[in-house]
C-alpha cells in the first residue's frame, strides 16, 4: 500500500512541477531577454523583490495544503476506523490548515507593507 501511496504522491508533485512550464506563454520582457541580474538601487526594487517572493511562497503553501488534505483523505479512507491512521490522517489535516494560514499570511504581508508604506 506505502508503494502505491509513494507514487500517488511522486506523480501529483510531478504534475504540479510542469504546471509552471504549461502556463509560461509569455515572457514579461518582451522579445528582449535581459543580459544583466536586476540590482537593487532603490527600495522599490526591494518592496518588488519581496512581492515576487512573498507571491510565491503564497502558491507553494496552498499547494503544500492541498497535498496535505489529499493524504490526509487518503489515509483516513485506506484506515478502515483503525485509531492510529485516523489520528495520522488528522494530523495531516491539521498541517494543511496551517499551510493555508501561512499561504495567506504570505499573501497578506505585501499589501500590510503597502499600507503601512
Amino acid at each position: 500500500m506505502t508503494k502505491i501511496l509513494k507514487t500517488l504522491v511522486v506523480s501529483i508533485a510531478l504534475g504540479t512541477l510542469v504546471m509552471p512550464v504549461a502556463f509560461a506563454q509569455t515572457n514579461p520582457y518582451g522579445n528582449v531577454v535581459p543580459t544583466q541580474v536586476p540590482t537593487l538601487n532603490s527600495p522599490g526594487d526591494v518592496m518588488n523583490l519581496l512581492y515576487t517572493f512573498l507571491g510565491w511562497a503564497f502558491a507553494f503553501f496552498f499547494v503544500i495544503a492541498v497535498f496535505m488534505f489529499l493524504w490526509a483523505a487518503f489515509i483516513y479512507l485506506t484506515g478502515a476506523g483503525n485509531e492510529e491512521k485516523v489520528s495520522e490522517a488528522k494530523k495531516r489535516l491539521l498541517y494543511g490548515v496551517i499551510a493555508i494560514v501561512v499561504a495567506l499570511l504570505a499573501g497578506s504581508i505585501p499589501s500590510i507593507v503597502k499600507n503601512l508604506l
